[in-house]
């Protein structure tokens, strides 16, 4: 029952009573199940119930199903479906029942719901994938009332459909050790792959040492054969994995693909996808030398739509011959990390990052990521000609590299950067220890904030013992800065500092909402940092003086809000 308040003219408001309608009944009960501590069990089980509740709890629990997504899908068929023991928790065995068509009917409502509307009255959250995602996650000796791989997979083959979820949009499987992986790995791929999936993402969850036969190479191939409307694919596998190469070529409509490794001989195939926007590569095993495929590549459309590129382990000198495939690539972001354990020179660096200027398109790319954090790797240094190399690529908004050399570049240097990169937002040569400062001091901070308007954030090692006496300024005393920076983060890394007052009043001249973040590496309690560099003390000095700073600057734009009340 609905009380309502009523009032006509001036008569005093009267209270009228009406039955509430099966929409309005529904969105009371769902609002009182949302505040339960598991509200999906309830819906699941007025989903199986209660006709009136079917649709619309059904609509409203796929719409963000959790981790129980199959759980709920096998409570919907008869008990005692399975074969189950203590010690064996699920048998491969058929069907202890024959599932007859009637009790496919709620499962099939399920498998096939689409999205859009909801039930009477708008009912249910509106689902922008039909069926968005399931997973399988637990390995097949899970307890026996957790779903698992062998359920699914015998399920699929009495489906009255080709397979259980003809509407299925993504995929996330990971696939579980298992004594006897053929029996059942198949089938159950077969259960899942729908030819309108078009997000996939397969990991192992095993370690191939203990299960040496489990080959997922062929689980692949069934996975490009059969989703032809692929747009997505992720495959977080193990080293072992060679999945036959011509098979990327049917993948035609791809846009991103990650793979946690990829074959020398993988390359020429993913480099002729014409649709792929993403490659991410968690490790990049290249030859020595360009193969002959590679090779025969050179005057081909190779890479034609890629905007983004992130390779994570990699043989930089290895890359640097085969930059030239990303010529006619569109990339507007560019993440290298190399191999830890490799011989590399300051000109190894210097040769890669003049192979980025020489091909990367100076047009479109935004963001360059170049990490080397390895501590055998300390003598590589990035030198001055190196990031003069990327002066050419105008619209930089991001550039981060981080090293475990030394950056030598001088003022002089920034300076030429940030006029060429005027929309720069973010500005990073972050050092890993206390030793590779650059040669940089206070003075590059002008000249960033005077060419790079946008800048929102600067990670910097440099020398802050000396300052500044003066700016730049115009005729009317101003500073050349084109605009206040509205928001600055500056990380000072492992900048030493002799005064803090001046440092800060500096800085809150230069940089006037600095307030919001100003930090350093400096930490006293990091034993690391002071066994390995013998600066115990400075590092106590140091950190205390920055701190300093950081509170003379708030202080400083405390007052300037009060004066500007």
């Amino acid at each position: 029952m609905l009380q309502v308040s009523v009032g006509v003219g001036s008569a005093p408001p009267q209270t009228l009573h009406r039955c509430l309608q099966i929409p309005e009944i529904i969105l009371q009960v769902f609002a009182e199940v949302a505040l339960q501590h598991s509200p999906n069990t309830t819906l699941a089980a007025l989903a199986r119930t209660c006709r009136v509740f079917e649709q619309p709890a059904l609509e409203l629990l796929w719409a963000d199903p959790g981790p129980y997504t199959l759980h709920y899908i096998l409570n919907c068929f008869p008990p005692g479906l399975f074969a189950y023991s203590a010690d064996q928790p699920c048998h491969w065995q058929p069907l202890t029942l024959t599932v007859p068509p009637s009790d496919w009917a709620r499962p099939r409502r399920y498998c096939n719901l689409e999205g859009g509307g909801g039930g009477p009255g708008g009912v249910g959250k509106k689902l922008s994938d039909p069926i968005s995602v399931i997973r399988t996650l637990n390995p097949p000796w899970a307890s026996y009332h957790e779903p698992h791989c062998a359920e699914l997979s015998i399920l699929g083959g009495t489906s009255p459909d080709a397979v259980l979820f003809p509407r299925l949009r993504k995929l996330v499987i990971s696939v579980p050790g298992s004594d006897n992986p053929d029996r059942w790995l198949r089938s159950l791929f077969q259960s899942l792959l729908s030819p309108t999936l078009r997000f996939v993402t397969v990991e192992e969850t095993f370690d191939p040492e203990v299960y040496p036969d489990i080959d997922v190479t062929p689980l692949i191939q069934m996975i490009v054969s059969h989703t032809p409307q692929l747009t997505t694919l992720v495959l977080i596998t193990s080293d072992s994995l060679h999945v036959a190469s011509d098979l990327f070529r049917n993948l035609c409509h791809l846009q991103v693909l990650t793979m946690s490794y990829m074959a020398d001989n993988m390359l020429p195939h993913v480099a002729q996808l014409k649709s792929l926007k993403e490659l991410t590569i968690g490790e990049l095993d290249l030859a020595a030398r360009p193969s002959k495929t590679l090779q025969a590549l050179d005057n081909q459309c190779t890479f034609p739509s890629l905007e983004i590129l992130a390779i994570e382990n990699v043989d930089v000198l290895r890359l640097t011959q085969i930059m030239h495939l990303f010529r006619l690539s569109p990339l507007h972001t560019l993440w290298i990390s190399p191999l830890l354990h490799t011989d590399l020179t300051t000109a190894d660096m210097t040769a890669f990052y003049r192979s980025v200027d020489a091909y990367v398109n100076k047009q479109t790319l935004q963001q360059f990521q170049y990490e080397l954090r390895s501590s055998s790797l300390s003598h590589v240094d990035i030198s001055a000609d190196a990031l003069r190399s990327l002066q050419g690529f105008s619209g930089l908004t991001r550039l981060y590299i981080e090293c475990s050399g030394k950056y030598l570049v001088r003022d002089s240097d920034i300076e030429a950067l940030a006029c060429a990169w005027p929309a720069l937002e973010t500005f990073v040569l972050h050092p890993t220890e206390p030793a590779q400062r650059t040669r940089l001091t206070l003075s590059f901070l002008v000249a960033l904030a005077t060419h790079c308007p946008c800048l929102a954030a600067i990670d910097v090692s440099f020398d802050a013992t000396v300052v500044p006496t003066t700016i730049a300024i115009d005729d009317s005393g101003k500073t050349l800065i084109k605009t206040p920076l509205a928001v600055l983060s500056l990380n000072t890394g492992f900048t030493p500092i002799k005064n803090p007052i001046e440092v800060a009043h500096f800085l809150a001249h230069l940089f006037p909402h600095l307030s919001i973040a100003l930090e350093s590496d400096w930490d006293p309690t990091d034993r690391s940092i002071e066994s390995e560099a013998g600066l115990t003390e400075a590092s106590n000095i140091y950190a205390a003086r920055w701190n300093e700073v950081s509170a003379i600057i708030q202080k400083l734009a405390a007052e300037g809000k009060e004066e500007g009340k």
